[in-house]
Parts: C-alpha cells; structure tokens; sequence
C-alpha cells in the first residue's frame, strides 16, 4: 500500500523503472482532503502507531511525482459510504467502519471518550454529508496513471 511506505520517492522510482516502453503504472490512493485522510490528518498522533507511522494521501503522490519529474494524469474515483449506524455505540454493525478507518479492533474501547467523540465529529461533519437522513462518508480515491 502506497499510502504506508517508509520512501515514497525511492518505491515510486524502483516501479517506475520496472515499466516497458509506453507501459502505466497505476496507483490508487485516497483523495487529497477526503474523509479518510482528514481523519489521519487531524489524527495522526493517536492514529499512526505501532507498524504504521504515516499516512499518505494524493496530494503526497502528486508533488512526490512532480519532484521525480514523471508524467502523470489524475481520474477522481467518487466514492460515497453510508456511515449512519457508525454514530450508534450498541451498533455491531455500525462499529465496524470506524474500527476499519481506524485501523483498530474496537473503535468505542481503543480511544479514549473525548478523542473518540471528537473523530465522530469530524466524521459526521466534515469527512461526510447528510442526505435523506443518511450520514455518507466522502471515501473518493484518485488513480493516479504513470507514464513510463
């Protein structure tokens, strides 16, 4: 996963380099100032533990590839996760996404109340818009196409 690598540079160069004549390579990679990576952003301290120490979003790839020099085109991939039952704590279900965005086992026991009332708002009122009743999480990717 790009997102997690230790070089961006030096991985995006060594697969580069793999390609043939006229050959692409493609990475998919959460979009610049979407759900996920405000999330990581915002909560980069509690969040980048353990095996994962960074969090990397198109806006990395992009200026990493300007740097590099390398030829490039961006396609938006919208994406829109319904998230409502993630705002009720008795919810299994519900649980499920904040512990995969999270990258925890369980979301309401690994935080404590105030930090993880605070993702939930970030979630509900920044990472997400409402529409009929439903709160749906903005979980858009960029693919991002590498000339050789």
């Amino acid at each position: 996963m790009i997102c997690y690598v230790d070089n961006l540079a030096n991985t995006i160069k060594f697969y580069h380099s793999l390609l043939k004549n006229n050959g692409r390579l493609m990475i998919t990679v959460e979009i610049a100032n979407g759900g996920l990576d405000t999330l990581w952003k915002t909560y980069k301290k509690e969040l980048c533990v353990d095996a994962i120490t960074e969090s990397r979003s198109s806006a990395e790839v992009v200026a990493c590839l300007k740097s590099l020099g390398l030829k490039y085109e961006e396609h938006l991939i919208p994406i829109s996760v319904d998230i409502t039952e993630s705002f009720n704590p008795s919810s299994q279900s519900g649980e499920r996404f904040p512990n995969y965005l999270t990258m925890t086992d369980h979301f309401y026991q690994s935080f404590t109340p105030e930090i993880r009332a605070g993702m939930l708002d970030l979630l509900r009122n920044q990472c997400s818009t409402e529409k009929d009743g439903k709160v749906l999480f903005n979980s858009a990717l960029s693919c991002i196409l590498i000339h050789a």
